[in-house]
Parts: structure tokens; sequence; C-alpha cells
């Protein structure tokens, strides 16, 4: 895809699966049974398109969660709705994130991979952000995080020179 670091995502039972390109989100259709009633209502198939460079699908919310540049875009599986996106950084691009075990809090990496923000889910908003350090005259870059299970606002983290 000549030197794209983009993703394609296909929906099947709310579980994604990542092929490379643009984000394509199809929605398997689901057939709920209501015995009460005796009816068989289906719900039609929905795409989405959104160029994208990670994601990571939220079970708790029941969101796909995309990195777009400097911001992070909630995606409905349900609905195929674009949620509005959460803004990290307007100088630079993330890299890669981290969803807690929890579901609440999200781990992005960002700023040429030497900052780590901390954005809490629930009320969309980036509630701490960190730098890698220096070692001597270098800058440090986060080389690995990942969210701490059982402790959902803590993150470990991995730096290099």
């Amino acid at each position: 895809m000549g030197g794209s670091n983009q993703n394609s995502l296909s929906w099947n039972e709310k579980w994604p699966h990542g092929k490379t390109g643009e984000l394509t989100m199809h929605r398997f259709t689901p057939v709920l049974l209501i015995l009460l009633l005796g009816q068989v209502p289906v719900l039609a198939d929905v795409d989405v398109s959104l160029a994208h460079t990670g994601r990571v699908y939220d079970a708790a919310t029941d969101r796909v969660f995309c990195l777009t540049g400097g911001s992070i875009t909630p995606l409905n599986p349900i609905t195929g709705s674009v949620e509005a996106p959460i803004v990290v950084t307007t100088t630079s691009s993330l890299s890669q994130m981290a969803l807690s075990a929890t579901g609440s809090q999200l781990f992005v990496r960002h700023g040429s991979d030497q900052r780590l923000a901390q954005v809490d889910l629930v009320s969309r908003t980036v509630v701490a952000d960190w730098s890698a350090g220096t070692s001597g005259n270098a800058a440090r870059t986060f080389y690995s995080f990942a969210a701490l299970p059982g402790i959902p606002q803590r993150v470990v983290t991995a730096t290099t020179q």
C-alpha cells in the first residue's frame, strides 16, 4: 500500500479482523428472535469508511477507537456512526494505543513517540500527558507500554534512547 501504515477493519459478529488499507466496517446482519411475538426482525448492514493508523475494540462500551491524526475517533458498530473525535494533540500524530482491561482508560503514544497521553473514555478527555524524558543530551522515546490489569489508571512503560 505504498508505505502507508493505514489499516482495514472487517466487522463480523462484533470482533474486528484487520487488513491493510482504509477502515471499512461491515456489521453482520443480526437476527433477533423474539419468542413472545414470534417475529424475526432483521437489521440492515452498516458500512463505514475512515482512514486511520491503528484501532482497538472496547467490549465494555461496544466502540472501536481509531487513531486519526492527532485524535482518537470512536465508532459505534451497531449504528455505524462516527462519533466526535477526542483530540489528544494538535502538533503530532498518534502512533500506538493500549486499552485498560475495564475499558475506562486509553493510553496513547504521540509526539515522535516521546510522549504518552492518558485518555479517560468516560469523560472523553485527556487526563494526563507524560514525557519519556531525556538521557544525557538525547530525548528518550516510549518503546513499549501496557495498561496494568486491575488498575485501569496505571500504565507500565519501557523507554529507549
